[in-house]
């Protein structure tokens, strides 16, 4: 606008709004006829339509029902793109709309004509949303990443699938090739209030967590016209669906269910690559963190990275009774994720390992100092009581010792360089936990 003299312009209602907007005296139905004008105006100056690109269309969207606006928003919304896209024709040349969200979901898209949407589910475009994976790799082999290297940044940020394209994340990747570390770069483009939404509405979500994080599909009937009415989103597919066209799950496999005359895609969906996976343990990491003092979960992790068990043992057993409003704590795989969302907050010096390979078997959780080698290096089995079976804690504590020594868990921070090593079984029952370590 800096190049254009509004003062040449006839005077019209267009060229009102704009001096209306720029001297902030403009009214709500100003800023709805905005865009529209803005076009009018840049085709009377340049001689030539407009292309109009909105990028995140949906973003505010998201922001209002977090907010709880959403209804106004809508309404606002639908009034400034009718304008600008409808009836407009010799001031646009070609618009494009992108977003999350299907742009036919949303009620405030109803008066327009004629769009063509195109998803992560089509071929169209699929290879302009990021980096192929050949161009992943000349990009890193460009700045000379070691082969080792390479195929971890690829587990890391790429796997987004598009049509039937295999893509990288550009802004992550770029981060990456740039800082040489592995961090989730992505989700420090924007809040997470939206995830911790999420989880707070949705029980399914919580449920189904623990298998994202174990990278376990989730088979989810792939809803493409989702909107936030009605609670919508608390619905297990429509809440998935909506990951899953935001970029955080993809699709595994896919198959058609049909119902009478209809079709219904279905879609085993896992997380879409490390990044992702890191992304919903900081999610967990950042609800547990608000939820409680801060203080009691500095204490518990200073009592474990120091070695005082009995002291970690105790303020473990108090945040697990003050957290039953907070946490579904219903089995092993419950607990297991709660503790990884409290470890999560060690990420900074501790390389936190999770249901992995070690010795003879996959051991539950394996804290690794990324620098210092002479502190200790903590293997955690975690086992629940088994009430059916009538088990004692000092027989669920026993078996859990006796996992890690036959199946050799301590062998993995020993490969790495860590002699110094701190081995205990961790048994729930409940509200309390119990501790044994390895001598």
């Amino acid at each position: 606008m800096e190049d254009i003299d509004l003062d040449t312009i006839t005077d019209s209602e267009e060229k009102r709004i704009i001096k209306n907007i720029l001297s902030n005296k403009a009214k709500k139905t100003d800023y709805e006829k905005s865009l529209k004008a803005l076009t009018i105006v840049l085709t009377s100056h340049y001689k030539n339509p407009c292309i109009v690109l909105i990028d995140e269309y949906d973003s505010p969207i998201i922001t209002s029902y977090l907010k709880g606006y959403y209804e106004e928003a809508i309404g606002f919304f639908r009034n400034m793109l009718s304008a600008v896209f409808k009836q407009n024709e010799l001031n646009i040349k070609k618009g494009l709309i992108t977003g999350i969200l299907r742009v036919s979901g949303e009620s405030m898209f109803s008066g327009l004509n004629n769009i063509e949407t195109i998803t992560i589910l089509e071929n169209e475009l699929s290879t302009s949303c990021g980096f192929t994976k050949d161009e992943t790799i000349e990009l890193l082999e460009y700045y000379d990443i070691e082969e080792e290297l390479k195929q971890k940044a690829l587990r890391w940020y790429n796997s987004y699938i598009i049509g039937d394209h295999i893509i990288t994340n550009p802004w992550s990747i770029l981060n990456f090739t740039k800082r040489k570390r592995f961090e989730p770069y992505w989700a420090n483009t924007s809040s997470n209030d939206f995830l911790y939404t999420l989880i707070q509405k949705s029980k399914d979500f919580k449920q189904n967590l623990e298998k994202l994080l174990r990278d376990e599909p989730i088979e989810v009937k792939v809803n493409k016209n989702i909107t936030f009415r009605d609670k919508e989103l608390e619905e297990k597919d429509n809440l998935f669906s909506l990951l899953f066209f935001s970029g955080y799950l993809k699709c595994k496999e896919k198959y058609i269910v049909e119902d009478g005359d209809k079709e219904y895609l279905h879609c085993k969906m896992i997380p879409t690559n490390v990044e992702c996976q890191m992304i919903f343990k900081d999610v967990i990491s950042s609800y547990v963190r608000e939820s409680f003092r801060n203080e009691s979960i500095e204490d518990l992790l200073n009592a474990l990275t120091s070695a005082n068990i009995k002291l970690f043992e105790k303020l473990l057993s108090y945040l697990l009774r003050d957290t039953v409003s907070y946490f579904d704590t219903r089995n092993e795989n419950s607990y297991h994720m709660f503790l990884l969302g409290i470890l999560v907050n060690l990420s900074g010096e501790y390389e936190i390992i999770s249901n992995t390979e070690a010795g003879y078997g996959r051991v539950d959780i394996v804290l690794l100092h990324k620098e210092d080698k002479t502190k200790p290096a903590i293997i955690m089995e975690l086992k629940e009581i088994d009430e059916f079976e009538e088990e004692t804690k000092e027989k669920a504590l026993e078996k859990a010792v006796e996992q890690i020594k036959q199946n050799d868990y301590i062998s993995l921070a020993k490969r790495k360089g860590y002699e110094n090593i701190l081995a205990f079984g961790l048994v729930f029952d409940g509200k309390r936990c119990w501790i044994k370590e390895i001598n």
